[in-house]
């Protein structure tokens, strides 16, 4: 159809009085559609009208496009996959000439094709909708179910772009009018903003309508001048009404903040503008006119934020780590008292010398980076770097900051802190020293790890624990399944049970089984733990070891065999004891029946000698017979004494008549009686009694006879002219006494034998001196009874003995 035809300069007539008088987008758009049914019947014309943003379908104008084409229009963000056709004009801001939609590589994938296949559609054509320069508000869509379809003439369709940037481009405009104004609007509501104008002349105030609190009666909107002043705060009047006086006097602006009082005595603060105008000419001001906003909530911030300052200074001056903020800008504004500290410095030096001064110049360049990514994408700053000590030494230390955000999302300032990290730096490093050294160690033992990932079902193996598994060393990471595939058919089933009920149980895994490889079975040990989920409580890793212990089960094994022939041995020696007991019970029982018989005839012997020795008649010979007969019954009654005390220490049945004993009297005593033995071999006896609480609890006789018998010993293993040294101390509540002397000494291997019954430390010189070796064997017997201890010590062979007795005292 021709392009002047009378029905298309109509249809362009009105189109252009719709726009001009601001018809709604709705009918201009409409009325677009119909003037290209006119120029191109053939096609479906489609007008697709995009959101400011131009992100999404704001709405879609066509007479016949299908339901389906629309709704996958309009319900998804513009994306290649939704919009294919428009979606490139819009990307590209490029028409689009005339295609096939089903060969056009360009949507070739999507739910775009596929639906404007389905609804019959072949070929189509697009044209952006410019909207100033390289911004696109929405596009003409020409649709046809035939190809080589008549479209419009390139000037038509020049004129029908241009008629959709007008009506496009004037509704978003007027859109964006309604919304500035309703925004002001809300503005001027949510900050209690008001108009005023002040007569001068009359005196009479007319406030707009405006937040109740601004005025002091809320129900008249035209007040007094002299009412608005009657209603300020004491405090503000006279510099309110002085500033009111400059501005009419000078001609400028009056700009104050002042607080008003309502009738129930609160105080609001307003901030008031105005300007003073006159009737013409150089006549004064006769009336001023202003705006008014309520600042009562700002104030109230404003003193919360002072206050929230305040108590984060406070709080910040007692934290350990040094502290700071700093503007939305990077710029330092506040250190702690921690940095004076820290540095050695005063805060203001401090300030004045920067950050960078305490950084470690190795690190200033990548800190400044970090800092400076920060303040651009507004993420939160982390770094550890060293930083400078008082005493110079530079510290590991880890700088974070967070910025502090209006309620907008805008940053109002950062918050940091400075801490050091020093010694936890160097913790972390001994500890990966110290894994180092376990991962060394484990090698070194033939250990293998493994960390079973139980949900999984996956296990990260090190290669030592498939050397020991016969698995490849390569792989490191394994199946459950392939973990358990060399282990004995007999003790897979065990392993497997064990391994589940400790995970089950949550407990620690242990376990020893055999492996097969190559046909040969070795043996392995696994140790592991399980660790739970914080929050359901279930396992789900474990780790552990193995190491290959075969050469210690081979060994166990020898040692059960060695066992099971000790046990044997065993068997025969304690068999070969009870003998042995039975053969010493019956030796004490004859020794006990021997004595007894031994001694029953000695003691009418022993009387009878000493009834002839008292006759004075006898010849001097005879009376020395009798005086040698005497006392060699003595010496075998004694030797019987010792048997039957032997006897009695055998079958612990040692009878103690305990009382106090003075210890120091019982020795001199001991030393008297031995006096007919000292004398004639010619001994020194010397004496060092120190000790001062020498109380015992005991049986007195019997210690004289301990104390007589090592005396004895002592002379009798002394040559002639040695010396005899006896001593005591305390030591504590504990007595000691020792009896030493410069005799033959004792040999290195018969001193752990020296209380023995019937050992002799020097055989040679025993069978010399005589005695049958139970002296000192009675005397132990008879201090262990007393809860003392006796011991013997000796340099050797000829460097003489020391015998040591300690005993408990109690207090005289």
């Amino acid at each position: 159809m021709p392009f002047d035809d009378s029905n298309i300069l109509s249809s362009q007539a009105n189109i252009l009085k719709e726009i001009a008088r601001g018809e709604p987008l709705e009918t201009v758009l409409q009325s677009i559609l119909k003037l290209l049914e006119i120029m191109a019947p053939e096609v479906v014309g489609t007008i697709v009208v995009l959101r400011r943003a131009r992100k999404s379908v704001l709405s879609v104008h066509a007479k016949e496009l299908p339901t389906s084409l629309k709704t996958l229009f309009l319900t998804n963000p513009v994306h290649e996959s939704t919009h294919g056709l428009i979606d490139w004009v819009i990307r590209n801001q490029a028409r689009v000439a005339p295609t096939g939609i089903g060969s056009d590589p360009r949507w070739q994938e999507g739910v775009w094709r596929q639906t404007a296949l389905e609804a019959g559609f072949h070929e189509c054509s697009a044209y952006p909708v410019p909207l100033g320069q390289n911004q696109v508000s929405g596009v003409l869509c020409l649709l046809s179910r035939k190809n080589d379809a008549e479209l419009p003439s390139p000037a038509a369709l020049e004129m029908i772009i241009s008629f959709l940037a007008a009506a496009i481009s004037k509704h978003w405009a007027s859109t964006a009018l309604r919304e500035a104004d309703e925004q002001m609007r809300l503005a001027a509501e949510g900050a209690h903003l008001g108009t005023w104008e002040w007569n001068i002349e009359s005196g009479k105030l007319h406030w707009s309508e405006i937040h109740p609190e601004l005025q002091k009666q809320p129900s008249q909107a035209d007040l007094s001048f002299d009412s608005i002043i009657g209603s300020l705060h004491p405090e503000d009047h006279q510099r309110v009404t002085e500033a009111i006086k400059v501005a009419l006097d000078q001609g400028g602006k009056f700009n104050e903040e002042f607080r008003t009082l309502s009738g129930n005595g609160e105080a609001r603060w307003i901030s008031c503008i105005g300007q003073g105008y006159s009737d013409g000419g150089d006549t004064p001001p006769s009336f001023m006119r202003g705006i008014a906003m309520d600042i009562t909530g700002r104030k109230k911030a404003e003193q919360v934020a002072l206050e929230d300052a305040e108590r984060f200074r406070f709080l910040a001056e007692f934290l350990p780590e040094k502290i700071f903020t700093a503007t939305k800008e990077g710029d330092i504004s506040y250190l702690n008292k921690q940095w004076a500290v820290y540095t050695g410095l005063p805060l203001e030096e401090v300030f004045t010398r920067g950050w960078r001064d305490f950084v470690h110049p190795e690190d200033i360049e990548e800190k400044s980076a970090r800092w400076i990514h920060s303040m651009e994408t507004g993420e939160p700053f982390e770094y550890e770097h060293r930083f400078q000590r008082a005493d110079g030494s530079y510290r590991w230390h880890l700088s974070r900051a967070r910025p502090m955000r209006n309620a907008d999302g805008s940053i109002r300032i950062w918050i940091g802190s400075n801490t050091d990290v020093d010694d936890l730096k160097r913790t972390q490093f001994a500890l990966r020293e110290s894994e180092s050294r376990s991962r060394l160690a484990m090698e070194s033992a033939g250990m293998g790890f493994w960390d079973w990932d139980i949900r999984q079902g996956t296990i990260k193996c090190s290669a030592d624990h498939n050397r020991i598994m016969g698995l490849d060393p390569d792989l490191e990471e394994l199946k459950y399944e392939d973990v358990i595939r060399n282990v004995h058919p007999e003790d897979r089933a065990a392993i497997d049970y064990t391994m589940h009920q400790t995970v089950r149980q949550h407990l620690d895994y242990e376990s020893e089984f055999r492996i097969l490889i190559q046909g040969k079975v070795r043996w392995v040990a696994s140790h592991g733990r399980a660790y739970n989920n914080e929050i359901t409580g279930q396992a789900e890793r474990m780790i552990g070891v193995v190491r290959d212990i075969t050469v210690r089960k081979r060994y166990e094994q020898k040692l059960r065999n060695q066992q099971q022939e000790l046990q044997g041995a065993l068997a025969a020696a304690e068999l070969a004891r009870d003998e042995a007991e039975t053969a010493g019970r019956a030796k004490d029982q004859f020794l006990a029946v021997l004595s007894h018989e031994l001694r029953t005839p000695l003691t009418p012997v022993l009387m009878a000698v000493s009834s002839i020795s008292r006759d004075q008649s006898l010849p001097k010979h005879i009376h020395d017979a009798m005086q040698m007969i005497q006392r060699n019954i003595r010496t075998e009654a004694r030797l019987i004494e010792d048997l039957l005390d032997l006897t009695r220490i055998t079958r612990n049945k040692m009878e103690l008549r305990r009382e106090p004993v003075d210890v120091h009297q019982a020795l001199k005593q001991a030393i008297e009686i031995c006096e007919s033995d000292i004398d004639p071999a010619k001994h020194r006896i010397a004496q060092d009694l120190k000790a001062q609480n020498v109380t015992v609890q005991g049986d007195s006789e019997r210690l004289q006879q301990v104390f007589w018998n090592l005396i004895k010993n002592a002379v009798k293993f002394t040559p002639e002219g040695g010396t005899i040294h006896i001593s005591s101390r305390q030591e504590g509540d504990r007595l000691r006494i020792e009896i030493s002397d410069t005799g033959i000494g004792i040999t290195a291997d018969a001193l752990p034998k020296i209380f023995n019954p019937f050992e002799q430390g020097a055989q040679a010189s025993s069978k010399q001196l005589g005695g049958l070796g139970l002296g000192l064997a009675i005397c132990q017997a008879t201090i262990n009874a007393h809860h003392g201890h006796l011991r013997a010590v000796s340099a050797g062979e000829n460097l003489g003995a020391t015998f040591i007795i300690e005993l408990d005292t109690i207090k005289d």
